[in-house]
């Protein structure tokens, strides 16, 4: 609620009579920041961000939460219980890693906010590097790194002729949820037809699969 006070004046200038008049505030104005970036995630992983809301002065909104008409899969939208005008964003998205736009509309006294969102959702595994070039050295090494530092524990390798597994290593102390992998190309044992192949590698929280390079005969 805001607050008037009307003056009735007299001769003078004398204040005859004073009169307090309350006026319903008006509706969110604004939000800041206009657009909400939750940055790169893990599948499932959460993060949150705040969303203040502001009047038309630009002060805080101190009146009821406005109501979400639209929302995102994996976000949730909460009342901060420690500062009055600010909304909580959770996010605890599920969907296949990529990246993903969209927005939030928050309704408020037939007042429509549209706040813009968006996140990139990492694969459970990441390789360095993501293509294996053996036509620069016949000896390669790939880091595979788990988003969330889970240890990783190589099952399988499905390699093409040529190419052979010499060193899988991990360092759980310095580096963990991450493997060293080594590949060497040994040409006696290679089809020189194939100037191309993959190499898929099997772990207990998923697969990756990886182009390689072959050299020319």
């Amino acid at each position: 609620m805001q607050r008037f006070t009307l003056a009735l004046l007299g001769p003078g200038r004398k204040v005859l009579s004073r009169t307090t008049i309350l006026v319903a505030a008006d509706t969110v104005a604004w939000v800041t920041p206009e657009r909400i970036d939750f940055g790169y995630l893990g599948r499932s992983q959460r993060a949150t961000r705040r969303l203040r809301l502001l009047t038309p002065q630009g002060r805080p909104w101190q009146g009821p939460p406005p109501r979400v008409e639209h929302s995102i899969p994996g976000l949730k939208v909460i009342p901060a219980s420690d500062s009055p005008g600010e909304l909580i964003l959770e996010l605890s998205p599920a969907q296949p890693p990529g990246s993903y736009r969209s927005h939030l509309v928050l309704l408020h006294n037939d007042k429509r906010q549209r706040v813009p969102v968006s996140y990139y959702i990492l694969p459970a595994i990441t390789a360095l590097p993501a293509r294996l070039d053996f036509t620069v050295s016949r000896r390669v090494s790939v880091l595979f790194k788990h988003v969330e530092s889970k240890p990783l524990q190589l099952r399988t390798a499905q390699l093409p002729p040529g190419v052979k597994l010499v060193l899988a290593r991990g360092n759980p102390r310095r580096a963990p949820g991450t493997l060293a992998v080594e590949l060497e190309y040994r040409p006696e044992t290679a089809d020189t037809k194939k100037k191309s192949a993959e190499c898929t590698f099997e772990f207990e929280q998923g697969r990756v699969v990886l182009p390689a390079r072959l050299p020319s005969p």
